[in-house]
């Protein structure tokens, strides 16, 4: 599942300058980008995959991507949606990227940039909503850095995406007052989203070799969440054996019930705390 999910500048600015994009906003968009075909910016994961790995458990996709359509921030909107009939009733929705692509003559830093495994695997889905906003700035304010020789090269300015594997965050990134002044989240609330980041594996202190007292935040974190595959691995076996294909949107209602169970079961507890049943180490179960 190699990949990355690159977030238009906007995420950025966002997270730099303390704004909110808002829960939704985050949580729906950056699926539907890990779908993007980077050629033509169009992309078509059913309604409920999108659910599902979005963690939306409050209101349908449909409405929220609806509402993402028309969202203001990019002069010529975030999506086009076209709505194609393929049959027996069903509607297949296929969703046109509009914001400008990334390209070589792009400031990297502009961009964030996340490991398409932690939206496939579904830890985007567990993952609270505020940790997800506390993450997106961590990553907002992270140094490429790369190791080397048994040292760690941190250079924001000479090092291309292909060359670094993780992120470098100086200590003062890592504070919670920090966090607290660029998210507006409480303390209590975020000293527990970087306890949730931590225990996921997407961020690891340096050691006393290392160049600067900070966190490093690999790309891939090596974490998957179980019930949230199986529940996305069982629908599409069904589908499979109703020889509807991937491409198809809808799914029986049975299905969508036991989407929205999975999803219910796969979310981490109010307080934030992560458990094996939620998260498992990915390299265990390849």
């Amino acid at each position: 599942m190699a990949g990355y999910v690159l977030l238009p500048p906007v995420f950025a600015e966002y997270c730099r300058e303390g704004k909110s994009l808002g829960d939704d906003f985050i949580a729906v968009m950056p699926v539907l980008i890990a779908y993007d075909n980077p050629v033509t910016r169009k992309c078509w994961p059913s309604l409920e995959t999108i659910r599902i790995l979005a963690g939306v458990r409050q209101e349908k996709a449909k409405q929220l991507i609806e509402r993402i359509s028309v969202r203001t921030g990019n002069p010529n909107g975030w999506l086009h949606i076209q709505k194609k009939p393929i049959g027996n009733g069903r509607t297949q929705y296929v969703y046109e990227l509009l914001y400008p692509r990334y390209s070589a003559a792009s400031i990297s830093q502009d961009w964030i940039k996340i490991d398409k495994s932690v939206i496939l695997k579904g830890l985007w889905a567990v993952m609270p909503p505020t940790t997800r906003r506390v993450y997106l700035t961590l990553r907002a304010h992270g140094l490429p850095a790369h190791r080397a020789d048994g040292e760690w090269l941190i250079d924001a300015d000479n090092l291309r995406d292909a060359e670094y594997s993780e992120h470098f965050l100086p200590a003062s990134y890592w504070g919670t007052s920090f966090l607290m002044e660029k998210t507006g989240i409480p303390e209590r609330t975020i000293r527990e989203s970087k306890a949730w980041i931590r225990d996921a594996g997407m961020a690891y202190p340096t050691t006393v070799e290392d160049v600067e007292a900070g966190m490093m935040m690999p790309f891939n974190p090596q974490r998957r969440a179980p019930k949230v595959l199986a529940a996305l691995n069982s629908v599409r076996s069904r589908n499979q054996e109703r020889g509807i294909t991937p491409a198809a949107s809808g799914y029986a209602k049975r299905d969508i019930r036991q989407l929205q169970r999975a999803a219910s079961q796969a979310q981490p507890s109010k307080k934030g705390k992560l458990s094996r049943l939620v998260v498992e180490d990915a390299a265990e179960n390849e």
